[in-house]
């Protein structure tokens, strides 16, 4: 147990900062436009050139792997439950990182379905 919660914590830890590199990138776009397929083609060239994008596709492919490596061992019923602590790690690193606000009715609304969602998947 104590192997699949450290593995879900370093997961979840390079996911949110996957997730916050992204998130910087995408803070430089004014308007995604998308509906034709000259935009889209367009988005995906600007996404593609942006090295924050870049850097948070790359550590979520490194998430993806430790991913993989824990559901080569635990039930998904257990595993996926367990991941929800990456809602508190996404929280703080919004919040430190990316400045946003996070008030306490989100921070409790993040506890409730951690600690629900937790229990689901305690055997």
């Amino acid at each position: 147990m104590l192997k699949l919660l450290l593995l879900i914590l370093i997961h979840d830890i390079i996911l949110a900062s996957g997730q916050t590199f992204i998130k910087h990138g995408m803070d430089t776009v004014e308007n995604v436009n998308l509906r034709s397929l000259r935009s889209i083609l367009s988005f995906i060239k600007f996404c593609m050139t942006q090295g924050r994008i870049l850097s948070g596709l790359a550590l979520n492919t490194i998430s993806l792997t430790i991913w993989l490596v824990i559901l080569s061992f635990a039930d998904l019923s257990q595993a996926y439950p367990l991941d929800s602590l990456q809602y508190i790690v996404i929280a703080f690193f919004s919040v430190i990182f990316l400045k946003e606000e996070v008030r306490g009715l989100r921070w409790a609304g993040i506890l409730l379905i951690v600690v629900g969602v937790t229990v689901v998947g305690l055997k």
